[in-house]
């Protein structure tokens, strides 16, 4: 096995929400910390995991974390409405963005747009299966990969796809040449194999190296062609952050 760290800057001059929610939310940690605040500190790793995958992650979680009870800054909502409101621009014009990278420069330093950036330019004549733990997160690649890629191209593995079609996608992501990526939810670190592929790509990465594990463990496998030994594990993270 082999990993392959990909890095991203939090700090651009277009997109100021992302590092200003991380800046909020890193204060609110420490201020619980200080307060021994027991309840706000055991949402502290569900609001990181979650911003570590995506705004429309951390969004929900941080409503969730809301009506729990906890004590959030309305200004760490507002930024997050923006981050949210600025992704959601890069999804909706991510064909215009891919395809003339100079001017919509300060859109790359994104992790979206870093996990993009690797499947087209990296890893586009590979095999990789991309991995997040959460639906929202999931939604928005999908929607992005559609707008980007054939539909022979990619497959998906996620909740709330039927039984037989979950069946038809890991079959075609398996068998057929041409379907190079596969994008799995957290349903797919279980009971399936998919040792046709080199690369697994962690949108996020699990806070439990038992679910890594379990992610790697889809490739590496008993079965695995040994002219193909290595399985290559790539990480992203945001630059000097907790992650």
């Amino acid at each position: 096995r082999e990993m392959i760290a990909i890095s991203y800057d939090l700090d651009n001059e277009r997109n100021t929400y992302e590092s200003l929610v991380y800046e909020y939310l890193s204060n609110w940690i420490v201020d619980n910390a200080r307060k021994e605040n027991e309840k706000d500190q055991g949402m502290s790793s569900r609001l990181l995991s979650a911003f570590f995958s995506s705004p429309w992650a951390f969004s929900q979680e941080l409503e969730r974390a809301k009506r729990l009870g906890a004590i959030i800054d309305d200004e760490m909502s507002k930024c997050t409405t923006r981050w949210v409101r600025f992704e959601n621009t890069i999804l909706e014009t991510i064909v215009e963005i891919i395809e003339d990278p100079d001017k919509y420069k300060d859109y790359y330093s994104t992790r979206l747009m870093t996990v993009l950036s690797a499947l087209y330019e990296d890893y586009y004549d590979q095999k990789v299966v991309l991995f997040t733990n959460y639906g929202k997160t999931f939604q928005a690649y999908k929607k992005v990969l559609e707008k980007l890629f054939s539909k022979d191209y990619v497959s998906y593995f996620g909740e709330g796809l039927g039984k037989d079609e979950l069946e038809v996608n890991a079959y075609r992501f398996q068998n057929e040449e041409t379907c190079r990526v596969m994008l799995c939810d957290y349903t797919g670190g279980e009971g399936r194999n998919f040792q046709c592929a080199d690369y697994v790509l962690h949108i996020d990465l699990p806070w439990d190296a038992n679910a890594i594990e379990q992610r790697i463990g889809r490739l590496d496998r008993l079965e695995r062609d040994q002219a193909r030994p290595v399985v290559h594990s790539v990480v992203i993270y945001a630059k000097e952050t907790f992650e």
